[in-house]
């Protein structure tokens, strides 16, 4: 899941103040909550990079004023749909929006700009809403980055990646260094202050030399928070044939563990706080869209191939860009498909997003929502080894990963639930 891809406008002086001052709270009626969070998906791409397994296509301007108009209907289909649930007539306030891809700094500004201000007819936004947009070096301009600022956009997540030029060959991106270092000056002079960056570790032929030079260039450009990601390996995609047939070659898992704990320690010296397996914050830039999904609450997704969760059930829209515009515009229908979860996967997925945090997960609040304790669920015996070991932790109410059992977190979390 990328912070799928993360808090608010102009200078870093205001995260603190942000964190502080009075939010909207979450009000429940008839078992509706009154906020939610919104991720929409936006397809297209300049070039489709060889690592990335996200649904996208080529950049097109025919496709993409298709693709607005079927977004409108989507979003008005979609606001109607929430709505409904709830007996109150105000409009649902939403405390977060993220638009990820593909590239969205790619899109129209004028078909941005408009959509935006459907958004608003149909929804509240929160006086303090976290609106995130991701963008990539290359297409991130002043024009484009100026009217995201005007439209509300407070927040955006940039791919840098790499600062070293072969390994940005390697993932296919287009963009140059120069570019990532002009993004962050222009999006400060249009106001944008709050900037999340991506960094992937574990390229291929990758050395510790050249991962201190990575973290060393990002540091330099002072982001207010940073994704940093291991490069996975997808199936079915140009990077996952390139490994199978040995023309390029990943760190192997001992080296990989070296380098996100090296990225980790340094992320920690310069300031930065990880609150999440992959996530590094500066005080009061925590992600709060990302914190919905980590929380298990519901969250409204739009686009083709973007998911959401109702508080109950995952749903997908198609990973189809030409089927979900004709479905929008032709049958003014949405082209969701669902993933109806037990009470079991309920229980499950609170247990694994709850356990990637440094918070944990609240014993009590597990309880209240499931009728049952969390050791109820594991693996006994892995349970009580990884607490003997140190791996896992029991304070306050919580139950965490050790600063170590972190780094494991994926290998942890399928053991304790076998």
């Amino acid at each position: 899941m990328r912070p799928m891809s993360e808090a608010s406008n102009t200078n870093r002086s205001n995260l603190d103040s942000i964190n502080k001052k009075s939010r909207r709270k979450s009000n429940v009626s008839n078992g509706v909550d009154d906020t939610l969070s919104l991720y929409v998906h936006f397809p297209f791409c300049s070039r489709i990079c060889g690592y990335c397994d996200f649904h996208k296509e080529l950049f097109d301007r025919r496709k993409e004023m298709l693709y607005f108009q079927a977004l409108a209907v989507d979003t008005e289909i979609a606001a109607r749909e929430v709505t409904a649930k709830r007996k109150k007539a105000a409009k649902i306030v939403l405390e977060s929006i993220y638009i990820g891809g593909g590239t969205p700094s790619l899109a129209s500004p004028k078909l941005f700009s408009a959509w935006v201000a459907q958004l608003k007819e149909l929804f509240e936004f929160a006086d303090d809403l976290e609106f995130t947009v991701e963008v990539n070096p290359e297409s991130a301009n002043a024009e484009n980055l100026a009217v995201f600022q005007q439209n509300g956009v407070n927040r955006l997540s940039v791919g840098v990646q790499s600062f070293n030029t072969a390994s940005l060959k390697t993932l296919d991106r287009r963009h140059k260094v120069e570019d990532t270092l002009r993004v962050f000056y222009t999006a400060r002079a249009s106001g944008i202050d709050n900037i999340s960056a991506d960094l992937i570790f574990g390229l291929p032929d990758q050395t510790l030399h050249q991962l201190h030079h990575d973290i060393t260039e990002l540091l330099d450009l002072e982001p207010s928070h940073i994704s940093y990601y291991q490069l996975t390996v997808k199936d079915n995609t140009p990077l996952a044939r390139d490994v199978e047939t040995g023309k390029l070659r990943l760190p192997d898992n001992d080296t990989m563990a070296v380098f996100y704990r090296a990225g980790s320690d340094c992320f920690a010296d310069n300031g930065f706080e990880r609150y999440e397996v992959s996530s590094f914050a500066k005080d009061g830039a925590r992600s709060r869209h990302n914190k919905r999904y980590w929380s298990n609450q519901p969250y409204l997704a739009l686009g083709p191939g973007a998911h959401g969760y109702n508080g109950e059930h995952r749903y997908s829209l198609v990973s189809d860009t030409e089927k979900y515009v004709s479905s929008l515009l032709n049958d003014n229908r949405r082209p969701l498909m669902w993933d109806r979860l037990t009470e079991h996967d309920r229980m499950l997925e609170d247990i694994m997003l709850a356990l990637r945090t440094t918070d944990g997960l609240e014993i009590s609040r597990f309880r209240k929502l499931h009728s049952r304790s969390p050791e109820e669920i594991f693996n006994s015996d892995e349970y009580h080894n990884l607490l003997d070991n140190g791996h896992l932790e029991i304070s306050k109410g919580r139950l965490r990963l050790s600063d170590d059992g972190l780094a494991l977190a994926d290998e942890i979390i399928a053991r304790l639930t076998l």
